[in-house]
């Protein structure tokens, strides 16, 4: 382990690129989901839940989350994912500890598990995307 102290980024830089939250949402309107279904449901949660973090980072940033806006966007998204992998391992842990086995704390067991081993993927491969860059950033200059 190497002894650098984890250097934070600078804040983000308002400019003329569209918000990247409104790209999500314009992703997020060509899902064909089953009317009056549960996915239907979670899939209106989820653009609101989006719209909150949002406003919550505009509040936050004092502008809403931009493409070229100063930042390394796969740094933040690494160091998001990092901050995912320990919660997910924790929630697995709880369930893991739950003394009365059901079908349903089974069924929570095995997805977190599949979210938490997800989310150790995603970090690998965004770590390894992030250090080719670099490599390729020294050759360059």
């Amino acid at each position: 382990m190497n002894n650098e102290i984890w250097q934070g980024q600078p804040d983000p830089i308002k400019n003329e690129n569209p918000a990247v939250w409104d790209l999500v949402l314009k992703d997020m309107e060509s899902a064909k989901l089953p009317p009056n279904s549960d996915q239907e449901k979670i899939h209106k949660l989820l653009l609101e839940d989006f719209k909150k973090r949002d406003i919550a980072g505009q509040l936050k940033y004092k502008t809403r989350l931009q493409p070229f806006n100063g930042r390394n966007s796969l740094v933040d998204a690494f160091e998001e994912s990092l901050d995912k992998i320990v919660y997910l391992r924790q929630s697995l842990y709880e369930e893991q500890a739950t003394l009365i086995s059901t079908t349903e704390s089974e069924f929570f067991k095995a997805v977190i598990g599949q979210l938490y081993r997800a989310e150790l993927d995603s970090a690998l491969r965004l770590k390894f995307i992030i250090e080719k860059k670099k490599e390729l950033n020294k050759v360059i200059i």
